[in-house]
C-alpha cells in the first residue's frame, strides 16, 4: 500500500555530489555483517556508491588502475565533474583525488575496503561488492482491496496479471533464450485461482473464476517454473494471528508445494513494518527458514541490520521453545518500483539490494507497486537487467526466487539478534473496526479449540477451504485509501458528508472486508467447525444493557468483604473503577492489588488533535507521511484530552454477592455529543477464588450508543495496580506479553528501537514483580481479553496509555506501571476505517476481560 499525502523528495547538489541526507541504516547493517580485517585495504578498484544517494538519484563512481596509476570517473551523472586522478597510500589508508575541475579532496579508506570517508566533503563512498550472482525477484505488492474493492483486485490478478506473467515467461524463452523470467506471487491467490469458489461475491461484485483451459495453462506455467510463490499466505499482520490461524495460512503454500513438488522456505511480508518473534517457532514448524520484510516508505523501519539471524532461545518448551530464521529487512519501501536507468535505479539501486555476507550472491527486487502486476513487456525486463549489469559489472543477472537466494546465505556470517521483539507499528489499526476484530478473534479461538478437540484438521478440505477466507481478516488491507474531504469534521457537518460518494465507497469497502466472516461460515456449513464458530460468535450479540431487576443498588463509598474475609473490594464513588482490592491467600499472605492512587478497570475516552499527529510524525515518518493524520480537522477545534467517566450507580447481584455492576456515563456530555464517546458504559464485575490462592475477576463491558465521529479518538480500559510488595526490597512490575500462542512471549523492554513499543496484539499479558535485588518472587497479575486484541503498556512517564506508535525508543522493563486495552481508535487516515460505527446497529459493543491475581 502506497500511503497518501506523501511529499516529493528533493535533491540538492553541493560540492562534488548529491548531499541529500539519508539514514545510514544500510551502511550500519553492512558494517555489522562484515568482520573487520586486520590489514589495510590493498585494492580500491571497482564501483563505489555515494551514501548520500537517494533512490531517484543514485551516484556511482569507479576507480580503475592502469599501468600502476589510479584514476576515477563518475559512472552516473554528476553536474560538477566527470574524471579524476587518484593517489592512494595503503600504509596510511589515505586517498587523494584530484578532480577535473581542479579541486582536490582527501579521504580515508576502511581497512576492509568497505567504504571511503571523505574528510573535505560531507560524503562517504561504499564499495559495491564484487558479486558473481545477482538474484532478481520479480514481484508486485498485493493489497486485497485498497486500490479498489477486493473482488476487483482479485479479478485483476485472475484475468490480467497471471496471464501476462505466463505470456512474458513464454516470450522470454522464445526471444531471449539466454535470459529468464519468474513471477513470484502470493500462495493465497494461487490457491484461490486453482480452486476458485463458484459464485464468490464481494460487495455485489463476483469473482471471475478462470476457465478450465486457463487453469491448465497456469498449471503448466507452475510446472515450468514461470510462476513461484513464497511461504506465507499474503501480506499479513502476523501478530493478530493466533497459532491456529497462522498454521492455516502457512498450510496453503505447503499444499501447493506438495502438489507441484516445490519447496518454499521464505515468508515475504510487505508494507507492514515488522512481525513478532513469537511467530518464529510456528514458522519453523512449517519449514520457514527465512523472512523478508519490505517496510512501507512512510514508516520508521525497525532498527535492525539489513540481513541478520533472528533467534528465540526458550529455556524450555514451557517457555515457547526455540525458533530461528534468516531475516531480511528492507527500509524505505517494498522496495520501490525499478527506475529508468542506473542513476535513477530506484528500487534496484545499490542500497536496495541485499548481499549474502561472505558470498558473491546478492538479492535485488524488480518490485512493482500496489496491485500493478508483473512487468508490462520484455523491454521493461530488459531495462531492469541492463541497470543491474551496469551496477554489478561481470556478474550473472537472472530471474530467481527467495529460496534460491537464501540457500546461498551462510548463517555463520550474519549478525545475531536473540530474544529481541520487533513487532508491528501498524497494529493499532486493527482497533479501527472493533466488531470485525472481536468476531475474528472469536473465530480464531474457536478454530484453535476445534483443532485441539480433534474435531477439525487443517488437511480436511472443508476446514482448509473455510480457513482460506478466515485468514483474510488479519491481512493488512482493511479498506480503500480514504477520502479527500478535509472540511467536514464537526459531527454535524460529518453527518451530511458521509452520504457523499467517497464516504459511501469507503464505508462499503470496510463492510466488504467483513464479508470474509460470512464466507468462512458458509464454507464450513455442515461441519463441526461451523458449530464451534457460531457458538463463539453468538456471545458477541449480547450488547443490551443489563436488567436492573436482578440487582440491588448499593453504597459506592463502602468497602465490601467477600469470601469469608479473604477479599476486600471497593469502587471509586466518582468514576467507577476498583480502587481497593486486598486478597488474603490460603497461606494468610495479604496481597494489596489496589489502594491509594491505584485503580483497576478504568474506562477512559481520549480525543486528539493535530498537535498529537505532528508529534508522532516528527518521530515516525520516514520518506513521507505515513498516513496517520487528520488534515483539516483543526476547523472543528478538537481537544487533545482524556475524558473521565461519572458513576451513575453501583449494584450488587441479588443472587451472588460477588457479582457487581457499575453504570457509567461521561462526566462531560460533550465527549458523547461533540466527539464519539458512548452514552453509557455498563461493567459487570464478577469475582471468584480457587484453592490455589488465586483470585479471578471477570470484567464484562457493554458500551451503549457510541457516536460516529471523524475526529481522532481512542477508547481505553486500563489497570493501574498497586506496586508489588515482596518484603524490604523495592519492587516494580515487569510486563510479559504473549503473542500467537500461550507460551511464546517477551518482556516489553526487549523490543528493538523503532519497534512496536506501545501496542501489541496479544493473547495475554502477565505482570510479575521484579525487585531491585534481582528477585522475581512475589505476586503476579495475568490479563486475558476475549474480544479486544490490542494491549498497551503504561509506563511511569506521566502519560496516559496511547494508540500512537511513538516514542520509538526501547522501554525499560521496570518502567511499567499498568496495562491498558485499546478498545477502539481511528488515528489512521488511510486503509483502516476512519470512523466507527460505520454500520447502523453497531452502536453498542461488548468487551470481556479476565484478570487473575495470585
Amino acid at each position: 500500500m502506497v500511503l497518501c499525502n506523501h511529499a516529493r523528495l528533493g535533491v540538492a547538489h553541493c560540492c562534488k555530489m548529491v548531499t541529500f541526507f539519508f539514514p545510514f541504516i544500510f551502511l550500519a547493517s553492512l558494517l555489522l555483517s562484515s568482520p573487520p580485517a586486520e590489514a589495510a585495504c590493498s585494492d580500491i578498484t571497482g564501483n563505489w556508491y555515494d551514501s548520500h544517494s537517494i533512490p531517484t538519484a543514485q551516484l556511482i563512481f569507479r576507480i580503475e588502475k592502469h599501468n600502476g596509476a589510479y584514476s576515477s570517473f563518475a559512472v552516473t551523472y554528476n553536474p560538477n565533474w566527470g574524471t579524476g586522478s587518484v593517489s592512494y597510500d595503503s600504509s596510511s589508508s589515505i586517498i587523494n583525488m584530484l578532480l577535473d575541475d581542479g579541486e582536490n579532496i582527501t579521504g580515508s579508506v576502511a581497512s576492509d575496503c568497505s567504504n571511503i570517508t571523505w574528510s573535505t566533503v560531507p560524503a562517504a563512498w561504499i564499495k559495491v561488492p564484487k558479486v558473481h550472482q545477482v538474484h532478481v525477484v520479480f514481484m508486485n505488492h498485493l493489497d486485497v482491496g485498497y486500490a479498489g474493492f477486493a473482488a476487483v483486485i482479485i479479478n485483476k490478478y485472475f484475468q490480467s496479471y497471471f496471464p501476462r506473467a505466463i505470456r512474458l515467461a513464454e516470450e522470454m524463452e522464445l526471444y531471449r533464450p539466454d535470459e529468464s523470467f519468474i513471477y513470484t506471487t502470493q500462495p493465497w491467490l494461487v490457491d484461490l485461482y486453482l480452486d476458485c469458489p463458484p459464485n464468490m461475491t464481494l460487495n455485489g461484485i463476483q469473482v471471475k473464476c478462470p476457465s478450465p483451459s486457463e487453469i491448465e495453462s497456469f498449471d503448466a506455467a507452475i510446472r515450468k517454473g514461470y510462476i513461484a510463490w513464497h511461504a506465507g499466505p499474503m501480506n499479513m499482520q502476523i501478530e493478530f494471528m493466533n497459532e491456529a490461524v497462522l498454521e492455516a495460512g502457512l498450510s496453503i503454500a505447503q499444499r501447493l508445494n506438495k502438489k507441484y513438488l516445490k519447496s518454499t522456505t521464505v515468508l515475504s511480508q510487505r508494507d507492514v513494518p515488522g512481525l513478532t518473534m513469537c511467530s518464529l517457532k510456528t514458522l519453523n514448524k512449517y519449514g520457514v527458514k527465512a523472512v523478508s520484510v519490505g517496510v512501507n516508505s512512510g514508516s520508521a523501519p525497525p532498527a535492525v541490520p539489513k540481513i541478520f539471524l533472528w533467534k528465540v532461545d526458550g529455556e524450555n518448551e514451557e517457555d515457547g521453545g526455540d525458533g530461528m530464521v534468516i531475516a531480511l529487512w528492507h527500509a524505505g519501501g517494498y522496495p520501490n518500483n525499478p527506475g529508468r536507468d542506473l542513476e535513477g535505479a530506484r528500487g534496484i539501486s545499490y542500497r536496495d539490494c541485499t548481499l549474502a555476507p561472505g558470498t558473491a550472491h546478492i538479492l535485488c527486487f524488480a518490485f512493482r507497486t500496489d496491485n500493478t502486476g508483473p512487468p508490462n513487456s520484455l523491454d521493461e525486463i530488459d531495462r531492469y537487467y541492463m541497470i543491474l549489469r551496469e551496477e554489478y559489472p561481470g556478474a550473472a543477472v537472472f530471474a530467481s526466487t527467495f529460496d534460491n537466494f537464501t540457500n546461498s546465505v551462510s548463517i555463520d556470517h550474519l549478525p545475531v539478534l536473540t530474544n529481541k521483539e520487533i513487532g508491528d507499528t501498524w497494529i493499532q489499526g486493527i482497533a479501527s473496526d472493533p466488531l470485525k476484530s472481536s468476531m475474528y478473534r472469536s473465530m480464531a479461538l474457536s478454530l484453535d479449540q476445534c483443532l485441539k478437540d480433534g474435531a477439525c484438521d487443517l488437511s480436511d478440505p472443508v476446514v482448509s477451504n473455510a480457513t482460506r477466507f478466515l485468514i483474510k481478516l488479519p491481512e493488512h488491507t482493511w479498506g480503500l485509501p480514504g477520502v479527500e474531504n478535509t472540511e467536514d469534521w464537526a459531527n454535524s457537518d460529518f453527518e451530511k458528508a458521509r452520504t457523499t460518494a467517497e464516504f459511501i465507497a469507503n464505508r462499503e469497502s470496510w463492510f466488504e472486508q467483513r464479508t470474509f466472516i460470512n464466507l468462512t461460515l458458509e464454507a464450513s456449513e455442515g461441519h463441526k467447525l461451523n458449530e464451534y464458530l457460531t457458538s463463539g460468535l453468538s456471545e458477541l450479540k449480547l450488547t443490551d444493557p443489563p436488567n436492573l431487576s436482578d440487582y440491588n443498588e448499593i453504597d459506592a463509598s463502602k468497602v465490601f468483604t467477600l469470601f469469608n474475609g479473604k477479599v476486600e473490594i471497593g469502587f471509586d464513588n466518582s468514576t467507577g473503577p476498583i480502587t481497593h482490592l486486598i486478597y488474603s491467600t490460603s497461606s494468610n499472605k495479604q496481597l494489596v492489588f489496589a489502594g491509594t492512587n491505584q485503580s483497576l478497570g478504568q474506562f477512559t475516552y481520549i480525543t486528539y488533535n493535530e498537535s498529537d499527529f505532528f508529534f508522532m510524525q516528527s518521530r515516525y515518518d520516514y520518506a513521507f507521511n505515513a498516513g496517520y493524520d487528520k488534515p483539516g480537522s483543526d476547523v472543528a477545534d478538537p481537544l487533545s484530552q482524556t475524558w473521565s467517566t461519572k458513576l451513575i450507580g453501583l449494584y450488587q447481584c441479588k443472587d451472588n454477592e460477588n457479582y457487581f455492576l457499575t453504570h457509567l456515563t461521561m462526566l462531560d456530555s460533550k465527549a458523547h455529543d461533540y466527539y464519539g464517546a458512548p452514552a453509557d458504559v455498563w461493567i459487570k464485575v464478577n469475582l471468584s477464588t480457587s484453592d490455589s490462592s488465586l483470585l479471578r475477576i471477570d470484567f464484562d463491558l457493554v458500551l451503549v450508543n457510541k457516536t460516529s465521529t471523524r475526529l481522532p479518538e481512542s477508547t481505553m480500559f486500563s489497570f493501574y495496580p498497586s506496586p508489588p510488595a515482596t518484603g524490604a526490597a523495592a519492587t516494580r512490575w515487569k510486563a510479559r506479553v504473549f503473542k500467537v500462542d500461550d507460551k511464546s512471549s517477551f518482556t516489553v523492554g526487549s523490543v528493538v528501537n523503532n519497534g512496536s513499543q506501545f501496542q501489541h496484539a496479544a493473547q495475554s499479558v502477565l505482570l510479575t514483580s521484579s525487585s531491585s535485588m534481582g528477585s522475581s518472587s512475589g505476586p503476579t497479575i495475568a490479563f486475558n481479553s476475549t474480544d479486544v486484541p490490542i494491549v498497551c503498556p503504561i509506563i511511569d512517564d506521566g502519560h496516559s496509555p496511547t494508540s500512537f506508535p511513538v516514542p520509538l525508543d526501547s522501554l525499560v522493563d521496570d518502567s511499567v506501571i499498568g496495562i491498558a486495552f485499546n478498545i477502539h481508535n481511528n488515528i489512521w487516515n488511510t486503509n483502516y476505517p476512519l470512523y466507527y460505527p460505520f454500520v447502523s446497529g453497531d452502536e453498542n459493543f461488548r468487551a470481556r476481560f479476565t484478570v487473575t491475581f495470585q
